[in-house]
């Protein structure tokens, strides 16, 4: 038998953002949004002596953060919530006259008394924009939990890395997560023993709290992703033949122990991720000697498979998803991202939705978090990397001769989105796509799924759906995933609204009925009366019914377990 590997060390070197927006998503959810998105009124200039408001978490005075609002002050709330720890970010664009970034840090969590209501259990990040520096402060209840080493192993592994690629976003989310990790130390923090033989495990080796991000940018540890452009087996490599050997081949290579013939293991787009595999993250490297130990079974079908551990707790037990490209069987990157999150230590899931693999997990649950509406044009095929790569290139080529090229600026956002690639890759095309007088429909729509599959960010996912059915209200498609939204936000009344306006568009709308049955089993479930729940009993077993004759078999036989366990 083949060996598992550590999901959490791999994705944040692989799969980049999408694990980290899903250790997010499941802390996000578990804190019950209301119907009105919070308000974040523009912050007046920077101040010392006061904190500007209260209940709110990111302080972006450097503006590099504004797209990432939204998760970040559910997630820094949810850690308040559940771990009694209040977390603040703030970043600014250079240093106050006569500060240093260890007395500015030190002087914030005093004069703003950061986590003075929850027994001086506070933590501070700090970005300094102009100087690349960052700062953990941690508040004095919390210092035998984070420690220095811990700190400065966040600080070096995490913003270092993803400094250098110009993507502090990622990096900073990184960074909760991490912090997030630890906390769930906390009923051991009486026993030092154990806190010291995890810092042991970082490489920082305690070496301090306060970083230069510059020093990284010719850090030889962890190069950014830099892409190939020989696409996948050009080279006249043959790919694995199984995928056993597919993930043993992968192993041998994250340990620096490659064959002379190693199969070509990566498609164009995990290539170009992943960078130089020979030289794989510090955090790969820590974990290598556990995932050497435990054995997993391979799950497969013609043109995919899962490298499968068993449905376990644990960030280590998650899936490796693999295809069957057209040289052999290789590492699928972009479904990685987006079908495999990790939630809150110790719990992972696989997202339900119009994807492959999942007909591999019969009787596995998944999660329902990223299930929208089907968007035909951002479905991807992992045969299709070496085209897409090259279509990107050409597409960028017209943008440097003409960047205002609208029909190009669109093509290559689909095609990032579709691939789930970095934020920094993407962000900006919308950015410059949706500041256009003259909004294209189909740019409202990418980004809509774009929030919710690359930040689980539901409400700016609606907002952004609702300007789409605003320019196309004849499309159930807009209706659908505004549906999608206020479900997962748990706002059943507007939901169910919203997906009968999709059906009075399309009675055959399989989705559609889909999610009146889930909301209406929601309801039952909650439902104060024995008539409000046998009202919504029978709404549930006709909307299931109705899924069964317009929807997909495997989406509604997952479905029907779904509600049918919740009817009992």
């Amino acid at each position: 038998m083949a060996r598992p590997v550590r999901l959490r060390g791999v994705l944040l070197l692989i799969a980049l953002f999408l694990l980290i927006a899903g250790a997010l998503g499941v802390l996000w959810m578990q804190h019950r949004a209301t119907r009105v998105a919070p308000a974040f009124a523009p912050l007046a200039e920077f101040n010392l002596d006061a904190r500007p408001r209260a209940g709110q978490y990111l302080f972006d005075y450097g503006g590099r953060l504004e797209h990432y609002r939204e998760g970040a002050e559910r997630y820094l709330d949810a850690l308040r919530q559940q771990h009694g720890i209040e977390a603040l970010i703030v970043t600014l664009a250079d240093l106050p006259p006569g500060y240093s970034l260890d007395t500015l840090a030190a002087d914030l969590m005093n004069r703003w008394r950061i986590g003075a209501d929850t027994g001086g259990r506070g933590l501070l990040l700090l970005l300094i924009d102009s100087r690349q520096q960052a700062r953990l402060e941690v508040g004095y209840a919390l210092e035998p939990l984070f420690t220095d080493a811990f700190s400065g192993y966040i600080e070096d592994l995490q913003l270092g890395a993803y400094y250098r690629a110009n993507d502090l976003g990622t990096g900073l989310i990184a960074v909760m997560e991490e912090i997030e990790a630890r906390a769930q130390l906390q009923p051991l923090s009486a026993d030092l023993a154990a806190i010291a033989q995890a810092d042991s495990a970082l490489l920082s080796g305690g070496a301090g709290a306060q970083r230069n991000l510059e020093t990284y940018r010719n850090d030889a540890r962890a190069k950014p992703a830099v892409a190939t452009h020989l696409p996948s087996g050009a080279v006249g490599i043959a790919g694995a033949a199984t995928p056993d050997e597919a993930w043993q081949s992968m192993l041998r290579q994250w340990a620096g122990k490659s064959g002379p013939r190693e199969p070509d293991i990566y498609t164009a787009m995990t290539r170009q991720a992943m960078g130089d595999p020979q030289h794989p993250d510090p955090r790969v490297i820590q974990a290598l000697a556990y995932w050497q130990q435990a054995d997993y079974e391979v799950l497969q079908d013609d043109g995919h498979a899962l490298i499968w551990f068993g449905q376990r707790e644990g960030w280590n037990n998650a899936p490796f998803l693999f295809c069957r490209g057209a040289t052999g069987w290789q590492f699928d990157i972009v479904h990685q991202r987006i079908l495999v999150v990790m939630g809150a230590a110790p719990h992972w899931y696989v997202a339900a939705g119009d994807y492959p693999y999942l007909s591999l997990l019969k009787g596995v649950g998944l999660s329902s978090r990223k299930d929208m509406p089907p968007v035909p044009a951002l479905r991807y095929r992992c045969s299709d990397d070496a085209q897409v790569l090259g279509e990107m290139e050409r597409l960028q080529q017209r943008l440097h001769a003409d960047p205002n090229d609208q029909a190009s600026l669109l093509e290559l956002a689909r095609l990032r989105i579709s691939t789930a690639q970095r934020p920094n890759l993407v962000q900006p095309l919308l950015d410059r796509l949706l500041a256009r007088e003259a909004v294209a429909p189909a740019a409202l729509q990418y980004a809509a799924v774009y929030q919710v599959n690359a930040f689980l960010q539901y409400r700016t996912a609606l907002g952004l759906a609702e300007r789409y059915s605003a320019l196309r209200p004849q499309d159930a498609w807009g209706h659908n995933m505004q549906g999608f939204v206020h479900y997962r936000l748990s706002q059943f009344e507007p939901a169910l609204q919203a997906h009968q306006r999709a059906l009075a568009l399309d009675p055959d709308s399989g989705y559609a009925h889909g999610q009146l049955a889930r909301i209406y089993t929601q309801l039952y479930r909650r439902g104060e009366t024995a008539v409000q729940r046998t009202r919504y009993r029978r709404l549930a077993e006709e909307a299931l019914g109705q899924a069964k004759v317009t929807g997909e078999a495997g989406p509604v036989t997952r479905l029907s377990r779904w509600v049918e366990a919740r009817l009992d």
